[in-house]
Order: C-alpha cells, then sequence, then structure tokens
C-alpha cells in the first residue's frame, strides 16, 4: 500500500504539461473533426509544447501561465503580428482541458490558485494599456 502511494505521489511530481496534452490530445482526437484535429494539433505543438511542455505539472504556477498569454498577445508571432484575443482563448481551452483531464487533485489546486490570482482586482494605469486586460474569458 505504502509502495503503490508513493509511486502515485512520484507520478504527480514528474509528470509535464506536455505529457499532458499529448495523453488528452490521443483520447479528445477521435471525437474531433479532421479539420479540429489539425488546428488543435496545431496549437499544442507550435504554441504549448515549446512555451510548457517540459514544465511539471507540480511547478505550474498562474504567473507562468499569465507570461505565457502575454507572450501569446505580444507582437512577434506568426508573421510579426500578436495572437488574437480568440487564438489565445482557444489555447487556453486546450490546456484547460488537457489539464483536468489529468491529475484531478493536483490540477483543482491549481485552478483554484489561478482563479485567486485572476480575480478582479483594480487595475494599475500602468497595466491599463496591457492587452491582458479582458482578453480571457473568467471561468
Amino acid at each position: 500500500m505504502i509502495t503503490e502511494a508513493e509511486r502515485v505521489s512520484m507520478a504527480r511530481t514528474t509528470a509535464t504539461v506536455g505529457e499532458s496534452l499529448d495523453t488528452w490530445f490521443e483520447f479528445a482526437a477521435p471525437d474531433f473533426s479532421p479539420k479540429t484535429v489539425k488546428e488543435t494539433r496545431g496549437y499544442i505543438d507550435r504554441s504549448l509544447m515549446p512555451a510548457l511542455g517540459t514544465r511539471r505539472l507540480a511547478k505550474l504556477k498562474p504567473a507562468d501561465l499569465d507570461a505565457f498569454y502575454r507572450r501569446l498577445l505580444a507582437p512577434g508571432g506568426v508573421g510579426g503580428r500578436p495572437s488574437s484575443p480568440g487564438t489565445v482563448r482557444r489555447i487556453h481551452g486546450i490546456l484547460r482541458r488537457a489539464l483536468n483531464q489529468g491529475d484531478m487533485n493536483a490540477i483543482e489546486s491549481l485552478n483554484a490558485r489561478f482563479r485567486r490570482a485572476t480575480r478582479a482586482r483594480p487595475v494599475a494605469a500602468a497595466d491599463a494599456a496591457s492587452p491582458l486586460v479582458g482578453a480571457l474569458p473568467s471561468e
């Protein structure tokens, strides 16, 4: 019993965002249309894997996601343009579903921290021009 608990605990601490994305996609893809499979795999391969794929789930913090979304919305994307807010929402949805499919206990803790970190707060003047303000729907 203790050995099994240790194995589960070790799996939780070593699992990566990339592994969660691949596992989720493997199970979700059969329910998607061919076009959705292609688009979703593209978002995973072009945006999520390079930025977050090697990050351990146990170490993923809301600040990591905020920085990732900020980079997506900044100039320098495909053709030097920023990603549209709709694209960022799509990428966020893929990541959220992949993480929710994974370890529910660890993810619930992450989701709770993310919700606390993103609650409505007064916007500072310096942040008022931020492209992130209002870009992502709250859950």
